[in-house]
C-alpha cells in the first residue's frame, strides 16, 4: 500500500487503521468474471480487509504485452465497513469514508504457471475541508 507520504504510510499500518500486526494481508477472491468489451472486464468476488469480507464488483482493464498481462482498475471502499480509521480518524469530517483503491497487477506467463503481483494505492485518503 502506498498513500504517497511516508508518515501516512507508517500511520495506516497501526491498530487504528489496517493493524498489519494482526491482519498482515488483505485479499480479493474472484467468484465471477464478465467481459465488457474491448480490454474491459468486471470481476465479482469477496474483498477481505481486517477480517471483514464483503462482496464487491471490480471493473478493470487487461492489457497484454509480450508474455506479460497487466490488469488495472479502481474500486470505492467504505472505511467504516472495514473498520479502517478508529478513534479520532473515525469521523468522516476528518477523513472521508469513501476511499478509491487503485490497483495494478502484472502477471508473468510461464510453463502452465501464472504469477500475479498486485500493488494497491490509496488514491483519495484525504482530509475533508469545510
Amino acid at each position: 500500500m502506498d498513500a504517497r507520504r511516508r508518515d501516512v504510510n507508517d500511520e495506516v499500518k497501526g491498530k487504528l487503521w489496517f493493524d498489519v500486526q494482526t491482519y498482515p494481508t488483505a485479499s480479493f477472491v474472484s467468484t465471477g468474471l464478465a467481459a465488457l468489451g474491448g480490454n474491459r472486464y468486471q470481476a465479482t468476488g469477496k474483498l477481505t480487509i481486517k477480517g471483514t469480507s464483503r462482496v464487491v464488483v471490480v471493473p478493470f482493464t487487461a492489457t497484454p504485452v509480450a508474455s506479460q498481462l497487466t490488469l488495472e482498475g479502481d474500486i470505492p471502499v467504505s472505511r467504516a465497513q472495514y473498520g479502517l480509521g478508529a478513534g479520532m480518524w473515525a469521523d468522516p469530517s476528518v477523513v472521508a469514508d469513501a476511499v478509491q483503491v487503485r490497483f495494478t497487477c502484472s502477471s508473468l506467463l510461464g510453463d502452465s504457471t501464472l504469477f500475479i503481483f498486485c500493488f494497491f494505492n490509496l488514491r483519495s485518503m484525504k482530509r475533508n475541508t469545510r
